[in-house]
Formats: C-alpha cells, sequence, structure tokens
C-alpha cells in the first residue's frame, strides 16, 4: 500500500508537542510551524549521534535508507563531504543472531581501514529494539567498541521504537561524546518522525489508486480520523476500506476502534516470524490499553513513567505498578469481531502493560515516559473501556462529570460516548448540546436529528450557543423537516435578529430548493432586520439561481449612507454595505454592464470588512475582461485627487482596486481600446505629479 518513500518525513524532538493542522503536520509556511519545533534529517546533518524513535511501521528504516541514497550521492560529488571520499555503512541489528556475529562485524575490516585511515564514517544502524531481541547485550558491544573509536571522525544514526529504547545506552553516549565534544547537550539527541502533512496523505493516496485524493480527505476529515492519516500504518488501513467499498465506515466509533486495533497490533513480519512479537494478539493488546487510557484520562495524568524507582515518577504520570492486576476481557465492542481469535480473559500484568505501551498507541514523552501518541485515540479508548464496563446512560456521563456538567477536560469523552449510547446522547442534549453536535451526528436517526435541532435553536435563543458551535458541524444535522424548522425559526420576528443570525449556518444541511423562498422572502421583507435581510442576501449570492440572484438587483443600487459615531449607525452602515455587496457580487457581470457596474461603485468607510469590500478586493476584478478595460480605466481616472477640485477620498481597497486595473489593463495592453485609455490615463497622472499607481506597490511594470 503506501509507499512512506515517496514522501518527506519530519522530525520532532523528543517528547515536545507542537501544533498540528486537524491532527496533520502543518506544512512548512503555516502559522503554526514557528522556530526549529520541526526539522529533516537533512537539518539534523551536524548533530554526531541522532536516536530516530518511532513505533513498528511508522517509516524509520525508510527514512535511514533515504538518508543513506543522500550520503552516498553527496559522496560522489567533485566537492562533496569530508574529503577524502567518507565511508556509509547500514545495517540492520535485528539480522545479527547472537553477541559473537555482531562483535565479529563491529570488528570487520572495513572499521578497521577507517579506524586507520583519516576518511569520515557514516554508521547507520537500523532496529536497536529487533537487535536486543537476538543480542540481548547488544548496548554493552556498541559502547565497548565505540569507546575504542575515532569519534571525531564518526557520525552515527540508530532507529529503535519508543518502548524499547535502552536508556542506559544513551547515558552513555552522552557521556561519550560529551568528553569530546565538550557540549553534551548537541552531540546526542533523540528525535521522533512527525506525523505526515495532508499534502502527503494526498500523494500516497494518488500512488494509491484514488483518482480524487481530495474526496478521501474530506471523508477522512468528515469522519474526524486525521490522526489515523496522518500515521503511515494506519494510513494503508484507510486507503483500503476506501478502495475497497469507496468510503469509510459509516460509525466513528467502529472506524476509531478499528484504527486503534491496526495500532495495537505487531506489525513487523520479523518479529511475528521470529516469534518474538510478544504474546498478545492485536485484541487483546486493544483491551489492556483501554484499561490504560481511562486510568489517565479519568485520573488526570498525561504520562506512563518506566521508571522503576518509585520516587522518580511525578505526580503528572502513572506508575505501571499502580495499574497492575486482574483482567480485562478481549472483544470488539463496537461491531462483531471478524477475528479468528476467540474472546478472553486476559491478564493485566507488568509484561503485558509493557508489551501494549509499545505499540504503535504510544511515543516518547520524555527519556523514560511514554505517552498517547494523539489524545483522540485515549479519549475514544477510555469511552471505549466505560461503554465495555456495562455502563449506561446517568452512569457513563457520572464517571466524566462533576455537579452535573461534563468536565471540561473530557469533553472528547463525552463525544465519544454521545455517539456509542443513545441513553448518554438523550441526557447531553438536554445539559450539552455542543457536544452531541460533536459527536457523530451523521449516523444517528432523523427523528433524533429532527430533536436536535430544536435543542439547539432553544439554546440558540438563550444565548446558550454561538453560530461558531454550529458553523463547522452544522451540514451534519440534514433531515427532512429542517427546511420547515428554519423557516419558522429565522422568520419569527419575536427572536432577536442576532439571535435569528447565528442560525444561518444551518441552512448549509439544506437543498437550496427547499430554503430559496424563506432567504428571498427574509431578504425582500423591509420590516426585517437588516442584520437577518444581509445574511439571507448573502446566501442568495453564494447559492441562488439566476432568477434568485436576479430579485437582488435593487440593492446594487443601494446609495450608502454616511456612517455614524454611534454604534447603532455603524452596525446599520454595515449591514447596507453587506446588502450591496451581495447583490453586486450575484450579478456582475451577468446582469450588469462594466459601465453600470463601475457607476454602482462608491468610496466607503474603510472600518469594518463587508460584503461590498469583498466585492471590490475579489469578485469584481476576477470577472473584468479585456473588452471592459476602457471603461474601467476611465473609472481609475475619475478617481485621482486633482489640486484646486474636491477631493474625493480614495479607501484602501479602492486605491488597491486601481492599481489591480491598471496592472491588468498593462497586462493586456495589445487589447483593442487598453492603450490609449492607459496612455490618457498616465498623461492625467503624471501632469498633476502623481504616480500610476496610487499605494505604490510594486508591481510588474
Amino acid at each position: 500500500m503506501a509507499k512512506i518513500q515517496l514522501v518527506e518525513r519530519f522530525l520532532i524532538c523528543r517528547g515536545q508537542n507542537i501544533p498540528l493542522d486537524k491532527g496533520y503536520l502543518p506544512p512548512a509556511n503555516s502559522h503554526l510551524m514557528s522556530g526549529d519545533a520541526v526539522a529533516s534529517l537533512v537539518d539534523l546533518h551536524q548533530i554526531r549521534c541522532l536516536i530516530l524513535l518511532g513505533e513498528s511501521g511508522s517509516g524509520k528504516s525508510s527514512a535511514l535508507e533515504e538518508e543513506q541514497h543522500r550520503l552516498e550521492a553527496l559522496s560522489r560529488q567533485p566537492d562533496g563531504i569530508h574529503p577524502p571520499p567518507p565511508e556509509i555503512v547500514r545495517s540492520e541489528l535485528g539480522d545479527f543472531s547472537d553477541y559473537q556475529e555482531l562483535n565479529d562485524w563491529l570488528s570487520s575490516e572495513v572499521f578497521k581501514r577507517w579506524k586507520e585511515g583519516q576518511h569520515h564514517l557514516f554508521l547507520l544502524l537500523d532496529s536497536v529494539d529487533e537487535g536486543r531481541q537476538s543480542v540481548p547485550k547488544l548496548a554493552r558491544i556498541l559502547t565497548k567498541h565505540l569507546e575504542k573509536w575515532p569519534l571525531d571522525r564518526l557520525t552515527l544514526r540508530l532507529t529503535c521504537r519508543p518502548m524499547d529504547w535502552p536508556l542506559s545506552l544513551e547515558e552513555y553516549l552522552k557521556k561519550l561524546w560529551g568528553d569530546v565534544e565538550g557540549r553534551e547537550i548537541n552531540a546526542v539527541q533523540a528525535y521522533e518522525l512527525a506525523p505526515l502533512r495532508e499534502s502527503d496523505v494526498a500523494d500516497l493516496a494518488r500512488h494509491n489508486g484514488i483518482k480524487d485524493p481530495t474526496e478521501f480527505l474530506e471523508a477522512v476529515n468528515e469522519s474526524e480520523c486525521t490522526p489515523f492519516a496522518a500515521n503511515p500504518l494506519t494510513l494503508n488501513f484507510l486507503l483500503k476500506q476506501y478502495l475497497t467499498h469507496n468510503t469509510l465506515p459509516k460509525r466513528r466509533v467502529v472506524l476509531f476502534e478499528r484504527g486503534c486495533l491496526e495500532l495495537a497490533k505487531e506489525w513487523s513480519p520479523k518479529r511475528r516470524e521470529e516469534n518474538i512479537a510478544g504474546k498478545l494478539n492485536g485484541m487483546e493488546r486493544l483491551c489492556i490499553a483501554s484499561r490504560l487510557a481511562a486510568i489517565t484520562m479519568l485520573g488526570a495524568k498525561t504520562n506512563y513513567s518506566l521508571s522503576f524507582e518509585p520516587d522518580e515518577v511525578t505526580p503528572e504520570d502513572v506508575a505501571l505498578v499502580s495499574i497492575e492486576g486482574g483482567s480485562e476481557i478481549s472483544r470488539m465492542v463496537f461491531e462483531d469481531s471478524t477475528s479468528s481469535v476467540p474472546e478472553r480473559e486476559v491478564e493485566v500484568g507488568s509484561n503485558q502493560i509493557r508489551e501494549v505501551l509499545g505499540s504503535g498507541l504510544f511515543s516518547s514523552a520524555t527519556n523514560n515516559a511514554l505517552k498517547w501518541r494523539h489524545r483522540s485515540f485515549a479519549e475514544f479508548l477510555t469511552a471505549r473501556y466505560l461503554i465495555q464496563r456495562g455502563l449506561q446512560g446517568e452512569d457513563l456521563l457520572g464517571a466524566i462529570s462533576h455537579d452535573g456538567k461534563v468536565v471540561p477536560q473530557l469533553t472528547g469523552v463525552a463525544t465519544h460516548l454521545a455517539s456509542a449510547d443513545s441513553q448518554a446522547r438523550t441526557l447531553l442534549l438536554i445539559s450539552d448540546p455542543e457536544l452531541v453536535l460533536r459527536s457523530d451526528v451523521k449516523s444517528i436517526s432523523d427523528s433524533e436529528r429532527e430533536q436536535l435541532v430544536e435543542v439547539i435553536l432553544q439554546a440558540l435563543k438563550d444565548r446558550r450557543l454561538s453560530w461558531r458551535d454550529l458553523f463547522e458541524r452544522c451540514h451534519q444535522l440534514s433531515h427532512p423537516r429542517l427546511p420547515n424548522q428554519l423557516h419558522d425559526f429565522l422568520l419569527d420576528k419575536s427572536h432577536d435578529a442576532d439571535v435569528r443570525w447565528a442560525a444561518f449556518p444551518l441552512l448549509s444541511a439544506c437543498k437550496w430548493s427547499s430554503i430559496r423562498q424563506t432567504l428571498l422572502t427574509l431578504t425582500l421583507d423591509d420590516s426585517q432586520p437588516l442584520q437577518v435581510r444581509a445574511e439571507a442576501a448573502e446566501e442568495i449570492a453564494e447559492r441562488g439561481l439566476d432568477a434568485d440572484k436576479k430579485q437582488l438587483l435593487p440593492f446594487a443600487r443601494l446609495p450608502l449612507p454616511v456612517t455614524g459615531r454611534d454604534k447603532d449607525t455603524n452596525e446599520a452602515y454595515k449591514y447596507m454595505k453587506d446588502l450591496k455587496g451581495s447583490a453586486l457580487q450575484a450579478n456582475w457581470p451577468d446582469r450588469l454592464s462594466a459601465q453600470k457596474m463601475f457607476s454602482l461603485i462608491e468610496p466607503v468607510d474603510d472600518s469594518g470588512h463587508s460584503q461590498y469590500e469583498s466585492f471590490l478586493s475579489t469578485h469584481l476584478i476576477k470577472s473584468l475582461q479585456p473588452q471592459d478595460l476602457p471603461v474601467a480605466l476611465q473609472w481609475v481616472n475619475a478617481q485621482t485627487d486633482v489640486p484646486g477640485q474636491k477631493a474625493r477620498r480614495a479607501t484602501f481597497y479602492i486605491g488597491r482596486l486601481c492599481d489591480e486595473i491598471t496592472q491588468l489593463a498593462w497586462d493586456k495592453i495589445d487589447c483593442p481600446g487598453v492603450a490609449s485609455a492607459l496612455a490618457q490615463l498616465a498623461i492625467e497622472r503624471f501632469s498633476h505629479y502623481r504616480p500610476l499607481f496610487t499605494k505604490g506597490e510594486n508591481y510588474n511594470f
């Protein structure tokens, strides 16, 4: 499936939290990516000893292989690296069967030649975790050789699973390089593989035969499973599901349970073949992971300490000894298991817990503690654990509530409970409808969605909910009676204007034919508040039919009043601009000529952005054709402030529009009438010592 070598991978310093973009690694130019939080292997080339951590299937080996190819290509260049040409050695530590075989290799000719020479050695050692399975004293062998080697001519790269990384080896490496470099902190560093970027997922989806990766990404976003898509291992699972069924599982809890099961499994073929994959199957690991999730989420803990010393466990961490004991039932909770492994009781001891912590559900928090790879995994598995334990309705919510309200840190757990349990969903409708809105609404019945909309509208009236709470999720609320519900609510003048305005996002869940008359009635009714009329007009401009948009034409001719100082006057001014802007957007260029459209444009107060400013800055210039440019340039000329005449103040948007028209005219100067109109503008400007471009920006003139 997904060939992870096709995309560039990035690394995060161990234990460092970075802001993600819906679960993906943000693009390099994102405002979320500040400083040196994320780097590539190339960026870290100066680190003498780099430890690369990641779970099975995350792409560690592929990253190391890419680094080998990069170094080999660089060494062949005339002005390459470390003259004389370096030695580049890469090995899979899991291939060594015993102590003697590894020791003989580290004493082989390639290392002797390097020690006796003057060239540099790049040593890339893959799978420290698997090497320790066959060579328990691997760390001791490595350190024995390293202390005899010329470390000033060595660059070392090691990969390992976080759970299996030997802390003693790391401490010894720091001591060795600290003695050589004199600054321990820079010589030896541990990094983890970062999640994939959204663009990476799109590329991998396309490579795997998905014709429209955008549709796949939309399905992932709709299911809110981006943390699975951003992980190479579970991305494979999602791609298989999508390629087979042309969709993802409809129920979010089913998708999360399958995804977490994939992460819990042992995916290393070598470990399975050599019978060192552990004693638990994926489902057994999942049931123990659910207990671990409940302990951290309900106990307000952060990490799982791997220390055997009680005094080294911080108050934020869970000591493994405190969660040992008893058993759990191994079974799928949200669907019938397709596994041939029968349901059974699983002992929860130290070895079992450590085996689960070594799965892909977890990542490094510090050099001696692990954390959940993504918070959403812990939230889902906590909900799964409570349901598996037989809790329902009030008991479920009681486990995550205080004084009748869901604990803020557990709202993610609550949304999964609302998705999975109808009694919990009904109770949350009364106490916290926003959490139900964030749950898997698309999988509930039409009657439940209708009930949810009624609760939402009441919450808007009570001002317990805002339009922001609705904006991203309201499209899931579609049901047969939704247009009627919204018609009654939006036309009811007993509701305040801002309350009705806040309900407009719900219209996105309706077909246009079912709501067009409601919106036309609102827009054309002079007795309705301007705020409501303006919002309805914007909907018509964006979604309406030609006949609907034509009815907005009178608003394009609206003369804009002078803005006032008081709040009410300024708000009315803003909504008037919205109405005019929506009308212009709806009818230019289909029902307005350039001559007519430009006659309707007037300078405005720049305070506050409206649909009018949006039209001036975006829609107008996009639809301007070459044959319209002579008229447009005449309008630009009329905006010039001429000494001795009454100045017309060109606002920011008017000024920028003038510059954009002038630049477009220069680009289209060969079109009929453009050159003469542009020349006339230039003569008029220069004769009054005015620049051709009003804002002085750098244009391609």
